[in-house]
């Protein structure tokens, strides 16, 4: 087997390159036996101790340089190059052949060494542990031994090492060759025993794959994904793989498939993992003869791809669980899908029209998971349907119309609902936080929803995220809100929120955020002081509504507090010093409202600039350096009583205080100064006497 440029797989294919050193050698070869170059002693030595513990051995032995299996050096005399492929050699490895530190080639291919290998040897016997001392190896040509590794472990050892031939090798026990092999530019590993499951993925593996693959006439599940791999492959490359159920060249960004849309393959797969590659420009036909897309894990997946087109009708011929076309360039209608399929991402496509069509939409709503985000669908949601089994459904940045449908009332699995950027209409209705009790992120942001948040929200205790920014909402703000403190609790599933002005997709991590977005509606009132109970809070928005009053005094308490958003408003008072106990807060903005007086200053506060204060005309003091407090704002003098006492809040500190402080401080003084004078003259005195 032949793969080129760091990628592996076992390939059934001639020994061809193993007759290059006849040239290399043929062509060098001469310079040694004309004498011009000899080999240094302590190689020489090296070398016999290595020829005398070997058997059918043709050559005198006399002096190294006359072997025709060696190529030295002709400027440091060092031995780098030992040719013994072939010559049906048996005995051990010795250790000697160690002392060649310079060797950059070594064939020892087509002998038989495995009949005198010690079961002692942590590589099968062929050659010690410390073979990893011959940093300078580059060719390395075991193959034809017949060799059983448990490991190749050593193989990282060797540094340099480009070439490796292990053809023939017994490489059944030896579980971490892909991982020990993924750095070398060309491997042979023909006939190996590897097992029908040849698992490469997540490697660094680059280069092309060859033809020659399709050899693998065994393989059953072949996983080269999440690699480095370019170049093309055809149905030549999986011609002869008739036994092949699992395909999975996920993530090779570079890799372009190009096969007939005539080609009827060979084999009926249970998985395809396609993504990330270079798929299209239509929908592979030869698909829709995959019968066999049935197993517990049959899933599709040729998401982020080039593909465009009308997507096929797949409902009686293709049988799958899971299908991944998402970030595709798929448009027309929603086709009739595969039958019993659990879980349909399409998001990210060019799809247009209604899932109006009643049979169409209870057909959706049986799904387990259903990703429409990011398309062109409109119209209303049918209101009819009675049964509902969805866990997560998204339907973001699409044009849907029309009030909430009431087929979502059936919907009491629901954990991820999330129906933002669209064009729905009406109030939210009161069933919404009745029915789903498990729901665990809600998203309507950015449609044409009015009137007060229903109070059927409050004490949602699964509840992390809240989106309903950039409505028409009204009324104040709930003083029940208690968004779930426990971030052990955490969804399966991902969502699409905006963060720090950004919108972010968190994947399976919704434990980490706990957040409230009500920004840009029309809430009036207060800032409940509730909200300072939500102590697992990670993200408040508020910005762009009508709130008065002051910002709750113990907002200190929510210690986990990322981000905080309360710009144009309407509040009043000063802000509060508790932010400055926000130890986590990475974004605070408090710019355009109508805060008065001085601005919190401590350690943290000094870590925002100016700006999120801005539009506030009645602050002062730093950072808000050309805007110096007035003097009723600076530290004010002390008061005094009728009796000469200056007047403190606490009422303590009077001028008799400071008098007892001065005499206490004046005794002490000469207390200690005395002391030290009278011992002074008592030294004068002493020394006069002497």
């Amino acid at each position: 087997m032949v793969i080129t440029a760091n990628s592996l797989t076992c390939l059934k294919v001639s020994v061809f390159l193993i007759l290059l050193t006849i040239h290399v050698v043929g062509a060098l070869s001469s310079s040694i036996n004309n004498g011009l170059v000899k080999c240094l002693k302590r190689e020489r030595v090296a070398l016999l101790k290595f020829k005398a513990e070997l058997t059918n051995d043709n050559n005198d032995g006399k002096d190294c340089y006359k072997w025709e299996c060696v190529l030295c050096d002709n400027r440091t005399n060092h031995i780098v190059e030992l040719d013994l492929h072939g010559m049906e050699l048996e005995g051990e490895i010795s250790p000697s052949l160690l002392e060649l530190t310079n060797l950059n080639y070594l064939d020892l291919s087509f002998n038989y060494f495995h009949q005198a290998i010690p079961d002692s040897s942590c590589f099968g016997g062929l050659i010690p542990h410390s073979l990893g001392n011959l940093s300078s190896l580059q060719f390395l040509d075991l193959s034809d031994n017949s060799v059983l590794y448990k490991n190749l472990d050593w193989v990282s050892s060797l540094q340099s090492l480009e070439y490796l031939d292990l053809s023939f090798a017994n490489l059944q026990k030896a579980t971490t060759w892909p991982q020990a092999l993924n750095k070398l530019k060309e491997i042979h590993l023909q006939s190996c025993g590897l097992s029908t499951n040849l698992s490469l993925h997540n490697n660094m593996f680059n280069g092309t794959l060859i033809e020659s693959i399709g050899y693998l006439s065994n393989v059953e599940h072949l996983d080269l994904g999440s690699n480095h791999l370019e170049g093309q492959i055809s149905e030549a490359h999986l011609l002869n793989l008739s036994k092949l159920q699992v395909l999975d060249l996920f993530f090779n960004s570079n890799l372009t498939l190009r096969i007939s849309s005539f080609w009827n393959p060979s084999f009926q797969l249970s998985s395809l993992m396609l993504a990330h590659c270079k798929l299209g420009p239509h929908f592979p036909k030869w698909l829709q003869n995959q019968q066999q897309l049935e197993s517990n894990d049959s899933q599709l997946n040729m998401s982020h791809n080039q593909i465009f087109g009308v997507l096929p009708n797949l409902s009686s011929k293709i049988h799958l669980l899971i299908m991944d076309l998402s970030s595709n360039e798929f448009n027309g209608s929603l086709p009739l899908l595969p039958q019993d399929i659990s879980a349909m991402f399409l998001s990210r496509n060019k799809f247009s029209g209604t899932i109006a069509n009643l049979y169409c939409f209870t057909y959706l709503m049986s799904l387990t998971y259903l990703n429409l985000a990011n398309n062109k669908f409109s119209g209303e949601i049918p209101n009819s349907v009675a049964n509902c089994g969805i866990y997560s459904l998204h339907l973001r940045n699409n044009s849907f119309t029309g009030n909430f449908s009431r087929s979502l009332k059936n919907c009491r699995d629901l954990i991820i609902l999330d129906l933002g950027e669209n064009n729905f209409t009406g109030r939210i209705p009161s069933w919404l936080g009745k029915s789903m009790l498990a729901l665990g992120v809600l998203s309507l942001k950015s449609n044409k929803l009015y009137g007060a948040l229903p109070s059927s929200l409050c004490h949602r205790a699964n509840l992390q995220v809240l989106d309903i920014s950039e409505n028409n909402i009204s009324g104040t703000m709930p003083k029940c809100f208690v968004i779930v403190d426990n971030l052990t609790r955490s969804t399966s599933d991902s969502a699409r929120i905006m963060w720090k002005g950004k919108m972010v997709e968190y994947v399976k991590a919704l434990k980490l955020l706990t957040l409230i977005d009500l920004s840009s509606n029309n809430l009036t009132g207060e800032i409940p002081i509730e909200v300072t109970s939500l102590v697992g809070l990670l993200a408040l928005n508020l910005s762009r509504n009508n709130l008065v009053g002051t910002i709750p005094r113990d907002t200190g308490r929510l210690q986990l507090l990322n981000f905080l958003d309360l710009s144009k408003n309407n509040p009043s008072g000063r802000i509060p010093p508790t932010l400055s106990q926000l130890s986590h807060l990475g974004m605070l903005n408090l710019s355009f409202n109508n805060f008065p007086g001085r601005i919190p200053w401590d350690t943290h506060m000094q870590t925002f600039d100016a700006s999120i204060y801005m539009g506030n005309p009645q602050l002062c003091s730093p950072p808000l350096v050309l805007k110096p407090c007035p003097m009723e704002e600076m530290p004010k003098k002390p008061k005094f009583t009728n009796n000469g006492d200056e007047v403190h809040e606490n009422n303590f500190i009077t001028r008799g205080f400071y008098i007892s402080m001065a005499l206490g401080f004046t005794v002490a003084f000469w207390g200690v100064c005395g002391t030290l004078l009278l011992n002074k003259w008592r030294w004068i005195i002493v020394l006069k006497i002497f």
